[in-house]
């Protein structure tokens, strides 16, 4: 979620995925997917909610 939200926000904003800092959280963000799939998130129970957020973000960006 701490990678998610801000590119949730960026997203919004309409800020490409071309921009320097849009793009380094949208690898850093592919790069946290575990090995079962699932993104680990530092917030205690919010492992889905950052994995359904992490997968739409990667897909709406065609990462």
């Amino acid at each position: 979620m701490e990678l998610t939200w801000p590119l949730i926000l960026w997203s919004n904003a309409q800020i490409p995925k071309e921009h320097p800092m849009m793009n380094l959280y949208l690898v850093e963000l592919a790069s946290r997917r575990n090995e079962d799939g699932i993104w680990t998130s530092i917030y205690p129970n919010c492992n889905a909610q950052y994995t359904i957020e992490a997968i739409a973000l990667l897909q709406r960006h065609g990462v």
